[in-house]
């Protein structure tokens, strides 16, 4: 399920990620610039009714265990086939683990929301020592790591990432150890910012 803004982003729905009503509306409604932003009470001829659409799930008044999965579209190109089958498939969506990846995996990105989370992709596994949103890429000559503390914690120094993918394609293993890597993390005015690790192929 996705639609496209004219000339603009597309979104899309995960149907079988989603509980609930998937509901699309595109209508005139009365702006509200005020409530936007303060600062537009002093500009003048705004537009009075303004064009919405808006792609919204209904999970109903009770819910339990719901669940949800979106994304959002930026290229410039958008095709039926394309949007209807994403390079995107979803690992893992629980309160606990949240992951994605294209479908050649070779962009994988994961929020672990507690250190007893295993991410398991077709290329191995991975986990963490401390909360974290991660990012794992490979290019051609190597592989880039991103990591961030999103509770922006001042006492966290580091965070080990644990993987058993091969990182480097020179080593021919079938092991499936652990190998751990620990990243530094920002601090001060930094906090919260993502810790870029490189690693080289050869």
């Amino acid at each position: 399920v996705w639609v496209q803004q004219l000339d603009g982003f597309a979104y899309g729905i995960f149907p079988e990620h989603t509980d609930g009503e998937i509901l699309l509306n595109a209508e005139i409604r009365a702006s509200k610039w005020t409530e936007l932003h303060p600062s537009n009470k002093k500009k003048k001829n705004l537009s009075q009714e303004i064009p919405i659409f808006q792609l919204s799930i209904n999970h109903g008044k009770n819910i339990q265990n719901g669940e949800y999965a979106y994304f959002v579209y930026l290229e410039n190109e958008f095709t039926t086939k394309k949007m209807s089958d994403p390079d995107l498939q979803i690992l893992s969506n629980t309160t606990s683990l949240q992951a994605a990846t294209t479908k050649d995996e070779k962009v994988i990105t994961a929020v672990f929301f507690d250190t007893k989370s295993i991410l398991n992709t077709k290329r191995g596994k991975i986990k963490v020592s401390e909360p974290a949103i991660v990012l794992v890429e490979e290019h051609e000559t190597h592989w880039s790591i991103a990591i961030t503390d999103p509770t922006m914690d001042p006492k966290l120094t580091s965070i080990d990432i644990y993987s058993t993918i091969n990182l480097n394609k020179k080593k021919e293993s079938t092991s499936k150890e652990w190998e751990k890597l620990t990243i530094n993390l920002p601090t001060g005015a930094q906090l919260g910012k993502p810790t870029l690790l490189k690693i080289n192929k050869n």
